[in-house]
C-alpha cells in the first residue's frame, strides 16, 4: 500500500515597497514553487496599502499571501524565506524601514512557536488589514491556534468592530505618558481610547465584542493579566507590543486595524 505523506500547510505573509515590486513577488513566488521541499504553492491577488511606521516618506506597499504545502519544519522554512529575500537585496537595518521583499510566517498548521528567531502565529497578524485580505483568499478556514478564530472571523471583525481601542500600561506613569502622546495623533482622531494600568493578579475589565483591538504594552505587563492573556493572542482582538512605552507600536496597529 502507498503511503501518502501528510504535508503541513504554511501561511505566508508577503510585501514589497522598493524597487520593482511585482517582479520581487513574481521572483518569490517562483522560488518557493521551484524548491524541492515545497509544494501546492497558491497566490493570493496582490493588494496595496501606506506604510505604517517606520522612517517617513516610504512608497506604498504591495501585499500578497501564499498557501503552501512544505517537508520543512517551520524554523527551515524560514531559512528558505530569508535567502529569497537576501536574494532579492533585502536589508534590515533599521526597523519597519522600507524593504524590497518582506515574507513572514503567519500561520505553520497549528504550530505555536516562540523562539528568539520565530514566533507563529505571527504576532501582528491579527491586528492587520493588510496580511488578513490577501491571506482569506487563500485561507479563510485556517485556525489561529492561540484564538480558535478563522482568519475570516478575525477579518469580520476588524470590518465591523468599532473604533474601540484599549490600552492596558505598566504603570501610572507610563499610561499618562501613553494617553497624551496617542490621544492627540491625528491617526486617533475618530477613535475611543480606554487606558488601563495592569499590576500583579489584574484582571482584564470586561471587553464588549464591538471593541476592536486590545493593546497590552510589553510582554511583561501580559505576564501581570489575569491567565487569560498568558499567549500573545488569547483573545481574538489582543495584541502584545514589543516594549513598553512604543507610542510608534501602539499607533501602527491602531491604524494597521483601520
Amino acid at each position: 500500500m502507498v503511503q501518502h505523506l501528510v504535508m503541513p500547510a504554511a501561511l505566508i505573509s508577503i510585501g514589497s515597497n522598493l524597487g520593482n515590486r511585482q517582479s520581487a513577488i513574481d521572483n518569490a513566488i517562483a522560488q518557493l514553487r521551484g524548491h524541492a521541499h515545497i509544494q501546492n504553492v497558491v497566490l493570493s491577488s496582490l493588494h496595496e496599502s501606506e506604510a505604517i511606521g517606520g522612517p517617513a516618506g516610504q512608497d506604498v506597499f504591495l501585499n500578497a499571501a501564499a498557501l503552501l504545502k512544505t517537508t520543512l519544519p517551520a524554523s527551515e522554512l524560514l531559512g528558505a524565506l530569508q535567502q529569497i529575500e537576501n536574494d532579492s537585496k533585502r536589508t534590515r537595518e533599521i526597523r519597519w524601514a522600507a524593504r524590497t521583499l518582506d515574507l513572514d510566517i503567519a500561520l505553520y498548521d497549528d504550530q505555536i512557536v516562540e523562539s528568539e528567531l520565530l514566533t507563529i502565529p505571527h504576532p501582528r497578524m491579527v491586528s492587520r488589514k493588510f496580511v488578513l485580505q490577501p491571506a482569506v483568499e487563500v485561507a479563510a478556514n485556517m485556525v489561529n491556534p492561540q484564538t480558535g478564530w478563522t482568519l475570516e472571523d478575525h477579518l469580520i471583525h476588524l470590518n465591523q468592530a468599532a473604533r474601540e481601542y484599549v490600552v492596558i500600561a505598566a504603570s501610572e506613569n507610563d499610561k499618562f505618558q501613553l494617553q497624551n502622546a496617542i490621544s492627540e495623533n491625528p491617526a486617533t482622531e475618530s477613535c475611543q481610547l480606554t487606558f488601563a494600568v495592569a499590576q500583579a493578579g489584574f484582571d482584564l475589565p470586561e471587553i464588549p465584542d464591538s471593541t476592536r483591538l486590545v493593546i497590552i504594552v510589553s510582554p511583561e505587563v501580559r505576564q501581570l493579566c489575569s491567565p487569560i492573556t498568558n499567549v500573545p493572542c488569547s483573545l481574538p482582538w489582543i495584541y502584545v507590543t514589543n516594549s513598553t512605552t512604543s507610542v510608534d507600536e501602539i499607533l501602527a496597529a491602531i491604524q494597521a486595524s483601520q
